[in-house]
């Protein structure tokens, strides 16, 4: 009897011992997941020179955190207010998906088709003449090419999603404010060629991303009072981007 009591008590302290570290290894597997993998993406940008040292780990996180949600605001909205809606040129909108549609000074896109370290979306700005102002990625300044060259890279080339591209049209309500800021994006991006870096103050001109240069184009070209709100963000997501601008509204969407 002694014997078996015996037996039951090893194999109990045996079992005890094997959920315990069962549970710490499970616990060492979480805990080196949480801490090595949103660490090493931040150090590897950082090291990559896309983001700026300005930019601390918590901020990014948190932005990264943020542009999922925003990203996805995207897509509902196109999916509940479909691409088929124009502006007529007097704001009347036009629900005809044949309606003419002509871009206009100022007027910004953002973009699902393009992706990079797990972010999703771009933004340009249209200038007039045909031609659209951005800061493309890292490796390549802000510059100035067709709206047409840019539309059809943009849908048809290998980023993004494979299927269900688009890019939106915004365009604020007062047509003095879109000539500003894209005349300020003329004169700044187009020809100065700044280069490309995420950083923590969106106001530095040092450095350029295409959230960033659209916003400042308003910011700085049309003053202000263009903007939605007093509040400046630290690093401003491609997808809220309309957001920021007042009286921003969505008056077409080009789809492949």
């Amino acid at each position: 009897m002694k014997k078996i009591n015996c037996l039951c008590v090893s194999f109990i302290a045996m079992l005890i011992f094997l959920i315990s570290m069962n549970g710490n290894f499970a616990n060492a597997q979480e805990n080196n997941s949480t801490s090595t993998s949103g660490d090493d993406s931040y150090e590897e940008l950082i090291d990559e020179g896309i983001i700026d040292p300005s930019v601390s780990k918590e901020q990014w996180n948190q932005f990264k955190a943020e542009d999922k949600y925003y990203a996805e605001q995207q897509e509902k909205e196109e999916i509940d207010n479909p691409g088929n809606v124009s502006d007529d040129g007097n704001g009347e909108m036009l629900r005809s998906s044949k309606a003419k549609f002509s871009l206009r000074k100022g007027d910004f896109f953002y973009t699902n088709a393009t992706d990079s370290k797990g972010l999703t979306g771009h933004n340009a700005i249209y200038v007039g003449n045909g031609k659209i102002v951005e800061a493309p990625a890292k490796g390549h300044k802000t510059r100035a090419q067709s709206f047409t060259t840019w539309k059809k890279n943009t849908l048809y080339g290998p980023k993004g999603p494979k299927k269900g591209k688009w890019i939106k049209v915004y365009r604020p309500s007062s047509k003095a404010n879109g000539n500003k800021a894209a005349n300020y994006a003329m004169k700044n991006f187009e020809k100065k060629h700044i280069p490309y870096k995420i950083n923590g103050n969106i106001k530095s001109k040092k450095y350029e991303y295409c959230s960033k240069l659209v916003w400042q184009s308003y910011y700085f070209g049309a003053g202000k009072k263009s903007m939605a709100s007093v509040n400046t963000p630290v690093i401003l997501h491609p997808s809220n981007l309309p957001g920021t601008i007042k009286g921003t509204k969505k008056v077409h969407t080009y789809k492949k």
